[in-house]
């Protein structure tokens, strides 16, 4: 079925490959880049033991024991660590706020949307340079450090940042689905332009 902005992933179909083996690691691999290539909505991947064996062979192990390996302990960044919690508490009230929004049918997907974040001034030097509207999965987004609103949307536990939902303005790229006033109808964003434009020829 054609894509078209009421549909979330997997409603216009879903493709599961199952395969692989010891002399065919590749198979599943690039039949999956194939059914992408060619428009598919959702693909499941699902590879055999023996695949795994291929390139790990091991009398006893299994990819089916596999762990999470454990982090190197030189890695830890404690600054670093701090900035992400507060990135994710910040965007825990726009989330909060966006499922309201949802809910009163202001807006159907998040990519409608384009909020405005009223939140301290070192949280906006915090956010800064970060792509916050994709970490948010909106299209766009704003951030003041002006008062907020009485109606704002806000969390107690997070209760110096407050949300305002707005739509997003322009039109709906039919590449990302992000709503952008570079948008044309049935066209694509200029971040979607270039990447097509770097594609080569298969």
């Amino acid at each position: 079925p054609k894509l078209d902005g009421s549909a979330h992933k997997g409603q216009a179909g879903r493709i599961g490959v199952l395969g692989g083996s010891k002399d065919y690691t590749g198979a599943p691999y690039y039949t999956g880049q194939a059914a992408l290539s060619v428009g598919a909505d959702l693909l499941y991947l699902f590879t055999a033991e023996e695949a795994w064996l291929s390139r790990n062979p091991s009398e006893e192990g299994s990819v089916h024991l596999r762990t999470f390996p454990l982090p190197d302990p030189g890695w830890t960044d404690p600054a670093l660590g701090a900035k992400w919690r507060r990135v994710r508490e910040i965007r825990r009230v726009v989330t909060g706020a966006l499922e309201i929004a949802r809910a009163e049918k202001r807006i159907g997907a998040s990519l409608q949307a384009s909020p405005l974040v009223h939140l301290p001034a070192a949280d906006a030097d915090l956010l800064a340079g970060l792509a916050f509207a994709d970490i948010c999965i909106t299209s766009a987004i704003d951030l003041s450090t002006a008062p907020a609103p009485a109606d704002a949307f806000r969390l107690e536990d997070v209760a110096d940042v407050a949300v305002v939902v707005r739509p997003a303005d322009g039109g709906k790229c039919v590449r990302c689905w992000k709503v952008l006033p570079e948008v044309a109808p049935d066209g694509i964003c200029h971040r979607c332009a270039e990447a097509v434009g770097d594609l080569q020829p298969a």
